[in-house]
């Protein structure tokens, strides 16, 4: 199998696993948000040992261990898909592409080893949890499936080379530049590290495909029989450190609301319209003395001044993931039911619910909606009809205190009633108690 089909098969592997998710998550979104990403990728290799057994044939002989020369640096590129939402982030599925780097060995500190070795390519297949920590920052953690594809030059006759697949262990850090916008750049560090070391091969094995493969004799002169090892399994890569930059499409959290279905409208059918009557005989009226003039108009009522009325507004608050009735919360918009019922139309009220910055977005946006609805139902108990289109949440998005502090997470876990319109005048706002404060 070439490399290409390699990397097509990971390409269609990843995103045949995300499209099998369940059709209940992808009603939650239009799409699932899509992420690209390119990096400068530093790579590092296992050592192993290589040795020479003397004509003899006693089996002793002289050993030296090969070592890579220092992390190999290459670009790599990796696609994502988050199918699956979580309160705390979300599920991500990648498949990535490594290009070619060099991998010179050394013998000892004064001697290069003459192996002409590249690590060819490495294809990843990844899945990975994602934490969002705060409104612009998100840590991963999970695993790849990875294969390596190392090669050296061939001599004599020899093919030296060796594909393997192996279980690595991958975590990052992102910082996002515009979290909750359809297209998001990014840039964030990753870390690899391989859970298994690769294949251990016979000492004496590779140093013969080492001989045979570039014609150099560091420990001694050997026969041009071939060995059944290839050097180059000696050294798959060990532990990966990656700067990244890239782009994401769509919303933070696990895809955008569906847009609402428009219902079909049928034409009404054109109503009939009567013929008009035929027109009248006009009939010569006899003449007369013309009527006497109209008196004046009177004169227009003074303008009376709009009136403006002093209301209050209300803000209630809610424990951490709360939204349920609260009765020191029904209480308190009873009472302003009480003062302001007669004084506000219904029309004029708006409810706005909010959340602190724990979660992902989008699990706070309905979060902070069924929070806005919560207060709407106090008031509808009171005879307080306000129409739905004035009822809404705003997630993270509007915080009036510091989400660092547990004071503050309890202040922005709150439901907020204003009034509009030119004849109102808010001129305080009725707030009840914080919870989850000690």
């Amino acid at each position: 199998m070439t490399r290409f089909s390699l990397w097509l098969v990971a390409i269609t592997a990843s995103f045949s696993l995300a499209a099998s998710q369940s059709q209940q998550e992808k009603q939650k979104s239009k799409y699932w948000p899509f992420e690209v990403q390119i990096g400068a990728s530093l790579m590092d290799y296992n050592s192993h040992d290589a040795t020479y057994l003397y004509p003899a044939g006693d089996g002793t002989g002289l050993t030296r261990e090969f070592t890579s020369k220092g992390p190999r640096l290459a670009p790599a590129i990796r696609f994502s898909v988050e199918p699956i939402c979580f309160s705390f982030g979300a599920l991500v599925l990648s498949a990535g592409y490594r290009f070619q780097n060099d991998v010179p060995l050394e013998i000892w500190s004064d001697r290069n080893a003459k192996a002409d070795l590249k690590h060819k390519s490495q294809v990843q297949l990844g899945a990975l949890l994602r934490f969002d920590i705060r409104q612009n920052l998100d840590l991963g953690i999970g695993v790849d499936a990875r294969n390596d594809w190392m090669e050296a030059a061939r001599r004599h006759g020899t093919l030296t080379e060796n594909s393997i697949w192996r279980p690595w262990l991958r975590a990052n850090a992102r910082y996002l530049f515009d979290k909750g916008a359809n297209f998001t750049p990014f840039v964030g560090i990753e870390g690899a590290l391989a859970l298994t070391k690769g294949d251990e091969i016979n000492a004496s094995n590779y140093y013969r495909d080492y001989f045979i493969n570039t014609g150099d004799a560091p420990l001694g002169t050997l026969d041009l029989n071939p060995s059944p090892d290839s050097f180059t399994r000696g050294h798959a890569p060990v532990w990966e450190v990656s700067l990244v930059v890239g782009l994401r499409f769509g919303r933070s959290g696990c895809g955008a609301a569906p847009a609402p279905v428009a219902l079909p409208i049928t034409p009404k059918a054109p109503e009939k319209v009567a013929p008009p009557p035929p027109p009248a005989t006009l009939v010569e009226p006899e003449k007369a003395a013309p009527p006497p003039p109209p008196p004046p108009p009177p004169p227009p009522p003074p303008v009376k001044e709009a009136t403006v009325v002093d209301v209050e507004g209300v803000r209630i608050h809610f424990a951490t993931n709360g939204y349920t009735d609260i009765s020191e919360n029904r209480a308190l918009v009873r009472s302003w039911a009480a003062k302001y019922k007669n004084a506000v139309e219904p029309g004029a009220i708006v409810i706005v619910g909010h959340t602190d910055r724990t979660g992902a977005w989008e699990h706070n946006r309905q979060l902070s909606v069924r929070r806005a609805n919560t207060l709407a139902s106090y008031l509808r108990a009171e005879g307080i009809n306000v129409p739905a289109a004035n009822i809404s949440g705003r997630s993270w998005d509007e915080p009036i205190a510091d989400n660092s502090t547990p004071e503050g997470l309890a202040k922005n876990r709150r439901a907020e009633l204003t009034i509009n319109g030119a004849k109102y005048n808010v001129k305080s706002v009725m707030e009840g108690k914080l919870y989850g404060v000690k």
